[in-house]
């Protein structure tokens, strides 16, 4: 009788720890994690083959102690640990993950400049940032403060191109400024094109170039450049 008794005792604490959104095959959850990595097998010893944006909804196929193995909706199958997956039936991922802070180093017109990034993913494509530059030169400093719409075309792999536009300002502080105008303070246009590779689910870099039309206000436009190489984390 007391075997039977432990026996029952180990089966109900296998059960209690097995995650309730595993239970059934071929039952969708959604990506819980920034990004979830996806393994030939389960452990994070197997190679990984795909990556996956929270948000996104997966079907269930299988399970194996502490580990999930799903189907994407492009038809790509494998692991994921059952602690990055939410159950379909919840409202999704908490809206805080989506946030972004970044630091950015680089050349602002033959400027050394800096920037740090605070940003929102909208969705797995899309991202808005408002970005604050200083760049330090030899005979003036620029200061721009911009908002970006970025775009990466590949999320769900570890390097992806990035497209932006965006909207700002350019503030100088001496008489001899970069824009090469008398005006302390432009309107400027946006456009951005570089790269973007992800370390693991939270932390990503890039590279990136942005071509900045300040709106002088006279009968011509001034065209800035800058490069740009970015550490960014996801919270």
């Amino acid at each position: 009788m007391h075997s039977y008794l432990r026996v029952a005792v180990m089966i109900c604490a296998l059960t209690l720890t097995t995650p309730l959104l595993a239970a059934e095959p071929d039952h969708d959850v959604i990506i819980k994690s920034p990004y979830v990595d996806l393994h030939t097998g389960p452990g994070r010893g197997y190679p990984i083959t795909y990556s996956v944006e929270q948000g996104q909804i997966v079907t269930i196929k299988g399970q194996r102690t502490g580990w999930i193995k799903v189907t994407t909706h492009r038809d790509i199958s494998g692991w994921a640990r059952a602690d990055d997956l939410l159950p379909r039936t919840t409202t999704g991922p908490s809206a805080y993950a989506n946030w972004q802070v970044g630091f950015g180093l680089g050349d602002f017109n033959g400027a050394r400049a800096t920037s740090v990034i605070a940003g929102y993913r909208l969705s797995e494509h899309f991202t808005m940032a408002l970005i604050m530059t200083q760049a330090l030169g030899q005979y003036s400093d620029a200061h721009v403060a911009r908002v970006q719409l970025s775009h990466q075309s590949l999320p769900d792999k570890r390097w992806s191109p990035i497209f932006g536009i965006g909207a700002g300002i350019v503030t100088n502080s001496t008489d001899a400024t970069l824009i090469k105008t008398q005006d302390r303070n432009n309107n400027l246009l946006t456009a951005s094109i570089g790269g973007r590779y992800r370390i693991d689910r939270r932390y990503t870099v890039s590279l990136e170039y942005t071509n900045h039309m300040v709106l002088t206000g006279r009968n011509y436009n001034e065209e800035i450049s800058q490069w740009t190489f970015g550490i960014n984390a996801f919270f």
